[in-house]
C-alpha cells in the first residue's frame, strides 16, 4: 500500500500549486520506510519481489504541506512479514505502527486489523468515510 501512498503523496507534493487542497487517508503506509522491505531488498529474491517499488518502500516519502492527512494503522499482527522477521512493537503483521507515524497528520487511529485486512475491513471503510467528510476519525 505504500506504493499507492507514495505515488499520491509525491503527486501532491509535486503538483500542490495546481491541485485543490483536500483530505487523504493512508492505510498502513510505512511513510518512513518499511523495515521488512529493507531486509528483503538485501536479498536478490527481495529485489525481484519488490521491483521498482523498493525505492519508496525503503526510503519512505514526504508529506505535502497544506493537505489534511488521516492515518489508519493496523494492530492485527497477522501478516506475511512474520515469515521474514519479528516486527517490534505494535504492528499489522507487515508494517509497524511506528512506521506509519506521521507527525503532521490531521488525525490517526489504530484498528485491530492485519495489513491486507485494512483494505477489506468495513470498520476501516467507515473510518475513511468519516475522515473524508469531517476531517477526523
Amino acid at each position: 500500500m505504500l506504493v499507492i501512498a507514495w505515488v499520491a503523496l509525491t503527486m501532491l507534493a509535486r503538483y500542490s500549486r495546481d491541485l485543490p487542497k483536500g483530505r487523504s487517508v493512508l492505510l498502513g503506509s510505512p511513510v518512513h520506510g518499511s523495515s521488512i522491505a529493507n531486509q528483503l531488498v538485501e536479498k536478490s529474491v527481495g529485489k525481484l519481489i519488490l521491483g521498482s517499488a523498493r525505492h519508496g518502500l525503503t526510503a519512505g516519502c514526504q508529506v505535502p504541506v497544506g493537505y489534511e492527512i488521516g492515518v489508519i494503522a493496523g494492530v492485527g499482527n497477522k501478516g506475511v512479514a512474520r515469515l521474514f522477521s519479528k516486527l517490534p512493537g505494535p504492528n499489522d503483521g507487515t508494517v509497524t505502527v511506528a512506521e506509519t507515524s506521521l507527525p503532521d497528520a490531521t488525525d490517526r487511529i489504530e484498528v485491530e486489523c492485519s495489513h491486507f485486512g485494512l483494505l477489506l475491513s468495513a470498520e476501516v471503510a467507515n473510518h475513511c468515510a468519516r475522515f473524508l467528510k469531517q476531517g477526523k476519525f
